[in-house]
């Protein structure tokens, strides 16, 4: 074999160990979760007049909430307790989630809610479930008031991009004929 075989062989040896040592290192540093991708979050600067009252009713509504989306092909649940403080809440999970899918992004949404505080609302948006939650029943009902941060609608995401490819949104959110 020639030097210039030698060198060769060598080069193209190191270069194969680098290529993988990369490869495998891109791979690895991928999330595991790329379905709860936080899109907006949202706190009322307003707090609760009664914060452990409050909070207490909070977590047995979304208990309530999770519940119901444990039943499979349930996408979609509200639910509101009334004794003491107001919550009302609902929270909603995209259809082509499974059960358990869905129930790890709402954990996720509700341990965001977790950063509001005493705040008398919220709204968690992630590209595979949202949830939202108010103790003014006369907002949470009225979809004309909008009183969150004074954002229209159409200005909840922003430029954000969704972690799947835009088709499996077509083939969901496309109503069957």
């Amino acid at each position: 074999m020639s030097v210039h075989t030698m060198i060769s062989s060598s080069i193209f040896a190191t270069l194969v160990v680098v290529f993988i040592l990369t490869a495998t290192q891109l791979v690895a540093s991928q999330s595991r979760n790329m379905n709860n991708t936080l899109l907006r979050k949202y706190c009322r600067s307003d707090v609760s007049a009664n914060g452990d009252s409050y909070l207490i009713n909070m977590n047995i509504t979304f208990s309530s909430l999770r519940r119901q989306l444990s039943v499979p092909r349930v996408y979609y649940a509200f639910d509101q307790t009334n004794t003491g403080e107001f919550v009302y809440a609902f929270a909603l999970c995209r259809e082509y989630l499974s059960t358990s899918q869905c129930l790890a992004c709402f954990d996720s949404a509700v341990n965001e809610t977790k950063s509001c505080g005493i705040a008398d609302g919220g709204n968690m948006i992630y590209d595979d479930c949202s949830i939202r939650y108010e103790n003014f029943r006369t907002y949470f009902d009225n979809a004309a008031v909008i009183v969150d941060d004074v954002a229209r609608p159409s200005q909840v995401c922003n430029n954000d991009t969704t972690s799947l490819p835009i088709t499996m949104f077509n083939q969901v959110a496309t109503p069957k004929q």
